[in-house]
């Protein structure tokens, strides 16, 4: 049952990348399809690489999007490296450290990418910042591209005026 209403998250995603329900659904979806697959670590792992993969190119078909909805997904998804996170988001793949680091370095540079004719999407730069957090959080140590925080926030300043308060409080916290 799990298998079919799966697909068909899929097929509704295929014929609307904005459909909310189906990404959420999907989301909801993952534990048991991975639990009733029987999955072993490499093909969660698999798993986690492809998802990753259908969210990317969703993510590319419109970059400038405001569509929260590929955003929500995309950051169900990367909670799987958040120490942070780890307790209250259902984990698709046990990963070391060192893999979660890599994965981030990889959705930091694919955002980064993005964000060249995307710079009004607000949803890459809360993105960003999230993934150095995390990075920070498991290495202790800032990443390379943390050197942009303070330019990432300024822009949300200007595209979020209404969350003019949070994006002060985080400056303050990070720089």
């Amino acid at each position: 049952m799990t298998e079919e209403e799966f697909k068909y998250t899929t097929k509704m995603i295929e014929t609307n990348l904005s459909n909310f329900s189906a990404w959420h659904r999907r989301s909801k979806l993952i534990p048991t399809l991975l639990q009733e697959r029987n999955a072993n670590r490499e093909e969660r792992r698999k798993f986690l690489d492809q998802e990753l993969e259908l969210i990317q190119r969703a993510l590319w078909a419109d970059p400038d999007s405001k569509d929260q909805s590929l955003w929500f997904y995309h950051q169900y998804l990367i909670s799987n490296f958040d120490s942070r996170s780890a307790a209250d988001t259902a984990e698709i793949v046990h990963l070391s450290t060192d893999d979660k680091l890599t994965y981030i370095k990889t959705q930091i540079d694919d955002l980064l990418d993005m964000l060249d004719g995307a710079e009004t999407c607000k949803w890459i730069y809360q993105r960003l910042l999230d993934l150095v957090l995390m990075s920070k959080s498991l290495d202790g140590r800032w990443p390379v591209e943390a050197s942009n925080v303070d330019s990432w926030i300024e822009k949300l300043e200007e595209l979020d005026p209404l969350r003019e308060n949070r994006w002060k409080d985080l400056r303050i916290r990070l720089i």
